[in-house]
Order: C-alpha cells, then structure tokens, then sequence
C-alpha cells in the first residue's frame, strides 16, 4: 500500500505539492491480413511533482519505499532549480471519487469475433477491389488517485475503449479510407453503432479513392467554396483550439472576425462517453464546458500555471511533466442547414472527406487540412474524386468566410500529445479557401 500522504509531507516545505498514484491496464485486440493480435499490459506508478520556484516533476515504477522517497527528493530539488516565478491561480480543494459507467466487458475473443465479422463484411462489399485491411480495438482501465497540499483528494477511474479501420482498395490505383470509433466506457462503445452505414461510407470511399485524379488538372492553388464533413469540421475545430491555448495564443490571429452563421467552438470534457471526457483535469480542477469562439467573444484553455483571476482553470494535461492547456472535446456546434441543402446551394466547390492530417502555425494563425479525399461538386451534384488534395486557410478568414452549419453532428477520436481526446461537428461550408 502506497502512504501517499506521507509522501506528501516530505514535500512540506515546497509552495505547492501533490502526488498522484495511476494503476492502469491495457488490451489491444489487433486483426489484420496476416495475423490476430492481442497485447496485454498492467503497470503502477506514482508521481511527485512540486512548486517552489520552477515546477519540479519526478516518477517511478517501483513502488518500494526508497524509490518513492527518491523521487519525492527529486521533485522538490527539480523545483528549486528552475529560475521562473511561478503562480498558481487559487481553486477550491475537490474531494470525492467519480467512475465513468461500462455496460459491455472487454472480452478478447468477443472482440476478435467481432472484428472478424467487419473484416468479411468489408471483403463481400468491396468484392475485387479489396487488397487489405486493419481493424485495432483497444481497451484501457486507469485507477488514478491525486492528493495535494491544498487539501484536494479524488479519485478517477475510466475506461476507454476505442477502435481503427483501415482499408484498402485497388484497381488502377490504390485507394484508402479510415474510420476512429471510441469514448469512455466498455464495449457498448463500439458495439452500438450503426455498423452497416459506417462500413457502406467507408467501402465506397476506399473505391472511389480508386479512380481519383489529380487537383492540379483543374488548376493550381485557387480558391474554392469548400465543403467540410464531420471528420474535417472536427480537424478545424481541433486546430482553433491548439490557437487558443493560453500559453501560445496570439490576440493577432482573431480580431476583426465576422459571423454569418451563428459558429460556437466548444470544448466540453463533461461530454457522458466522450473520448477526452474528465471529471478533474491533471491539476485537480473539475471539468467545465467553455465556449472557445462565439460571437461573443474568445475563452482561452488554461491551466492553473496560465490563468489569472476572472479566467477559468480546467484544462490542463501532463502529469510526467509540467501541465499545459490541451483541448478535451472540442467541436463546432451544429446549427440548421440540412446537408443535402449544403450541397444543393454549392453552384461549384469541393467536398472534403475524412481526414488524414491537420496542422496549424499558430504564430500565423494559419492551418491546412489533408483530406483523404474530395469530390468536385457542380450544381449541387457529387462529381469526380480528387486525391492529394491540402486545403490551405487562415483561420479568421475561414470564420469569416463560414456561411453554412449543418443540423448533423458526429465526433471522432484522436491523440494529441499522447493524451486522448476528440473533434468533430457538422457539415461546414466555407467560401475562398485555398486548394492545392
């Protein structure tokens, strides 16, 4: 049994202190076109970090008695070094214990069953053009106990699951398409989704990847009316964040905005199965939803080390290092234009679909976006694929230039940092926006 108060008190003497004790266990439930495989692994491991000066951090796997001294020793020494004047906003001490709730038990061989059955779904509906394909499931339990010199004491025990498809498609060329699926909870996660409608999408884009061309045939590097899906949106809405974290926000990046739709990014860790749902955030603070960017104006992530009195704490990740402001789950919030109506009022632009890759310059307020595919659309109608498509933008011009948020909603997982968390929202459709 850890004494983590007693660890605790060691670091009396520092302005800040706390110590946190995580056991967790992981499955990974792996099929692809050779091999099913399953990884398994449990570990422990406390963490000291304190306040003097800097913001000292040390930890262990070994839970005997000297290495837990070790680095309580440590951490106060890593504090002390450091030649910065930290502050840490005031909160309220936490007490209490939270568990997200799990209906369904990770069951290996219920899973290798069920990835099975989608792996052969997949191979009857892409027919002769399947070449291959990946289907990873993974679970995970973590017991986490915090306790501070401030009197904070909670415990958070979560399970997350979550599951990755990749597929692959050929004739003349090869062409791929991908999905993430996950939250907190069990199984039920995974298993209660409309699986037909998910593999459909995916089959058919892995095929049309097939038979795309080129954006440089219709001309290099202009501007399009470009239509975002879900998976998109939620890239957006991803990079938005990363601009407002406290710690490397620029006040440049978002003055002079102008809204024609009624655009609200959210970040909401409180979201029931979110993949980045929290109950307390790596400082202890409890979970809030804020409006990042409204019309209202802008709410920055924070942590205790960035905020300020009359600014909100709560988003902080890192416990093997300094804690930083990261997003939990973030998304712009639908609005009321049905789809179908997104695309009928396009006379000519580019619908985007899944993502592959999505990067931002913060200092420039600028992102781009790699789709795994898009379509021409003309008249409202779906026209040809393109691949290698990179929609280039700034961020104040892509909000000022949004004139359409569709009723549909959906969000996917994602890692960022090595911390889970996830994006999405509706359809969104954005004039004058660079594609190349």
């Amino acid at each position: 049994m850890v004494d983590l108060l007693g660890l605790l008190k060691k670091m009396s003497t520092a302005r800040y202190s706390d110590v946190r004790l995580i056991r967790q266990k992981l499955v990974e439930v792996a099929l692809r076109e050779k091999s099913a495989d399953v990884f398994k692994q449990s570990q422990e491991r406390v963490v000291c970090r304190a306040v003097s000066r800097g913001y000292g951090v040390a930890s262990t796997n070994n839970l005997d008695a000297k290495s837990l001294e070790d680095i309580s020793k440590l951490a106060l020494k890593q504090a002390r070094l450091s030649e910065a004047e930290l502050d840490l906003l005031p909160v309220e001490a936490e007490k209490g214990e939270r568990t997200f709730p799990q209906k369904k038990i990770f069951e290996v061989e219920e899973v290798l069953d069920f990835l099975k059955k989608l792996k052969d779904e997949v191979r009857d509906a892409l027919g002769k053009f399947y070449s291959r394909s990946e289907f990873i499931a993974s679970y995970s339990f973590t017991d986490s106990t915090l306790i501070t010199s401030e009197g904070t004491h909670v415990v958070e025990k979560t399970p997350l699951v979550d599951i990755f498809i990749y597929l692959v498609a050929k004739d003349a060329a090869e062409g791929v398409a991908s999905k993430g699926i996950g939250g907190r909870g069990g199984f039920e996660v995974i298993e209660e989704n409309n699986w037909r409608e998910i593999l459909g999408d995916l089959t058919r884009r892995a095929i049309d990847a097939t038979q795309a061309g080129l954006m440089v045939s219709m001309g290099e590097a202009k501007k399009y009316t470009v239509i975002l899906d879900n998976d998109c949106t939620g890239a957006l809405a991803h990079e938005a964040a990363h601009m407002l974290e406290a710690d490397i926000f620029q006040k440049k990046n978002f003055q002079g905005l102008k809204f024609e739709e009624p655009l609200e990014v959210v970040d909401n860790p409180t979201l029931r199965s979110g993949y980045g749902s929290f109950h307390w955030d790596d400082e202890g603070v409890p979970a809030k939803p804020k409006v990042l960017l409204c019309e209202e104006g802008l709410e920055l992530l924070h942590t205790r080390l960035t905020a300020r009195p009359g600014q909100r704490a709560g988003n902080a990740h890192g416990v093997l290092h300094m804690p930083r402001p990261l997003m939990s789950n973030v998304y712009i919030r639908p609005h009321d234009w049905q789809v179908n109506e997104i695309l009928e009022e396009t006379r000519f632009g580019i619908y985007a679909r899944g993502i592959l890759k999505a990067e931002s310059v913060v200092a420039e307020g600028r992102f781009e976006l790699s789709p795994e595919i898009g379509y021409v659309v003309e008249r409202g109608e779906i026209k040809q694929p393109i691949k290698h498509l990179r929609i280039v933008g700034n961020i104040k011009k892509a909000v000022n230039n949004m004139d359409a948020l569709g009723k549909d909603f959906r969000i996917r997982p994602n890692i960022e940092k090595g911390f889970p968390v996830s994006e999405g929202g509706p359809h969104t459709r954005i004039r004058d926006m660079r594609c190349i």
